[in-house]
């Protein structure tokens, strides 16, 4: 037997999909196929939920009346004189203050809470300084900058802000991890490293074009997560510009005409001597988050405060040498060195520009293989077919040719000299010997390396540089 109620006659599909005439002429005209369209997407989800085959939507238990409605309400947020922050836990203290970690109620957020020292609450300068870093912070919108969420006065009259918890390691912690008690960096920690004081780079070009100096740029302000967020914590001492497009109550506003303070470890020299900051005190602060790391500890110690403060304002900084760090691309040391100039004239003139040197030191590859030679060993010897260039990094090296079964001394090479190519680029066995004359450390780099970056050039580029190398090849061997 047919089941009628699932079968459709041919006249049955024809009365219910076919409009009349005039209804044909009034869908045509005054509702055309692209509203018609849309108009189908308007039907309500629920409706659509309804007549969809085996969905049915869930009953709803609340919001049924007015009554409901307030329930659901009372339940979700607090009642009116309830705290809506719940402590959960302590999550740091300091000199001017401790930060909880809390609970929102109403948004079921978890935040990290700042509140101002008992001790302090009425000294009208910490005041200002805590009420000044939650407006100045507050402002700076940026990924790598905490957002704060609000100011107020909790219910036992307490001072305090609220901001974004994060989650992760300060910079210190991390350096503890991978590179403690001065131990170098690996290559995937320094990059690692570029990575994190790049970001840092960002965050502080954009406060600076918003009229703001950090002027406390140290390790244990800045937060690094655990997947890849990079924060710049604690604004504290942040100093407005003249032409700021930040800003803050006019009560909270003062002097800025001097350094305003900071940690005397990472501290510029003009920071130190109490004299007037700008943007170049920033470059500083971050050519400083280098230094510490490469090195594994503060560009600055003394023996006492007042000794480390008399070290920063005179500069009385230990440079890092190519030679104690090998590892270390010379270019990077080169751009830290740039960074912590004495004379703020001298380093970066802007955050963008030691960002943009850092990027170009990030992308000039990964990190090359480098190996160490002790002194009186071959590094390569006439004759033997070449698949390696060296670049000498440290040390000294001596070049001899066999001539007629005499060894000739043809000179000698040193730090940033290049040698090895001749072979790759002509494909000719070494038409010489290089000896290590003391303990060298040579970056190496491959022939498919060398030849693929040849190849990649344009190609009159690439023909031009294999027939000067021919042409030295021929040279060498006294060819015309």
């Amino acid at each position: 037997m047919t089941d009628d109620r699932n079968s459709k006659t041919p006249e049955a599909s024809d009365d219910h999909d076919r409009a009349a005439p005039e209804d044909a002429l009034t869908s045509s005209t005054e509702n055309p196929p692209e509203k018609r369209r849309d108009s189908r997407w308007n039907t309500s989800m629920e409706t659509r939920l309804q007549t969809t085959p085996g969905v049915r939507p869930k009953k709803a238990t609340l919001l049924n009346s007015a009554d409901d409605v307030q329930a659901v309400i009372k339940q979700v947020l607090p009642a009116v004189g309830k705290a809506r922050l719940e402590h959960q836990r302590a999550l740091a203290r300091g000199g001017m203050g401790h930060v909880d970690i809390v609970l929102d109620v109403g948004l079921q957020r978890r935040m990290a809470r700042k509140v101002i020292g008992s001790g302090l609450s009425s000294k009208g300068r910490n005041v200002s300084l805590f009420l000044r870093e939650a407006q100045i912070t507050a402002q700076l919108d940026h990924p790598s900058i905490v957002p704060v969420h609000e100011v107020g006065i909790d219910e036992v009259g307490r001072l305090f802000f609220t901001m974004k918890l994060v989650e992760g390691k300060t910079l210190d912690e991390w350096q503890d991890v991978h590179g403690p008690d001065e131990t170098p960096l690996s290559s995937e920690s320094l990059l690692e490293l570029l990575e994190i004081i790049i970001k840092l780079c960002d965050a502080v070009a954009f406060s600076h074009d918003r009229g703001v100096i950090h002027g406390d740029i140290k390790p244990p302000n800045v937060m690094v997560g655990d997947y890849g967020q990079v924060y710049l914590m604690d604004w504290g001492l942040a100093r407005l510009k003249d032409d700021s497009a930040t800003h803050i109550s006019e009560v909270l506003s003062e002097d800025q005409s001097g350094g305003g303070g900071g940690t005397p470890a990472f501290m510029s020299p003009e920071q130190a001597r109490g004299e007037a900051i700008d943007e170049r005190t920033d470059v500083f602060g971050l050519g400083s988050l280098l230094y510490c790391a490469l090195r594994g500890r503060p560009p600055y110690w003394g023996k006492t405060l007042a000794d480390t403060l008399l070290k920063a304002s005179l500069a009385e900084c230990d440079p890092l040498l190519q030679k104690d760090y090998p590892t270390v691309p010379s270019e990077l040391l080169r751009i830290v060195a740039k960074a912590m100039s004495a004379s703020s004239s001298d380093r970066h003139e802007s955050v963008e520009e030691l960002g943009s040197e850092l990027r170009a030191v990030l992308r000039g590859g990964e990190e090359l293989p480098r190996i160490r030679v002790a002194a009186g060993e071959t590094i390569i010897r006439q004759g033997e077919t070449g698949h390696e260039v060296f670049v000498l990094e440290v040390g000294r090296a001596s070049v001899s040719r066999e001539i007629d079964g005499e060894i000739v001394q043809k000179g000698e090479l040193g730090p940033g000299d290049v040698f090895g190519e001749m072979a790759i680029l002509v494909e000719a066995p070494r038409n010489a010997t290089v000896t290590a004359v003391e303990d060298c450390v040579l970056t190496t780099i491959t022939g498919d390396l060398l030849q693929q970056e040849v190849h990649g050039m344009k190609p009159w580029m690439g023909a031009l540089i294999r027939t000067l190398a021919e042409r030295f090849q021929r040279q060498e061997n006294g060819k015309t």
